[in-house]
């Protein structure tokens, strides 16, 4: 598991039913935006076919980190992997609706 700097985030790759899973807890912003998006590029890259972001635990995410999902997604599509965001935490999902992201992503949960 590998913590920012700011220690605002805790990003960790675990494998669940034969997927990785990419576990995001604690709060995404500018100060851990490239750490996010590195994380999202590993899980990518390891990926066949689909990519899962877990961000039940997340408690603040800015626009930094739709833009690591954006760039993200835009890798994810090169490589013919679906980005895919599980249970997203309620500020989440706010924030994928309130910015019409959630018709952008396959939402699982």
């Amino acid at each position: 598991m590998s913590q920012s700097r700011r220690e605002l985030a805790d990003f960790n790759i675990e494998c669940r039913h034969g997927e990785a899973v990419l576990v995001v807890a604690g709060e995404v912003d500018l100060s851990n935006q490239d750490e996010f998006l590195d994380q999202l590029r590993r899980l990518i890259e390891a990926a066949q076919a689909r990519s899962l972001v877990d961000l039940a635990a997340v408690t603040f995410f800015g626009s930094s980190g739709i833009n690591a999902l954006l760039l993200a997604n835009r890798d994810a599509k090169l490589k013919g992997v679906v980005l895919v965001i599980a249970a997203p935490s309620p500020i989440v999902r706010q924030v994928l609706d309130a910015t019409d992201l959630s018709s952008v992503f396959e939402i699982r949960g």
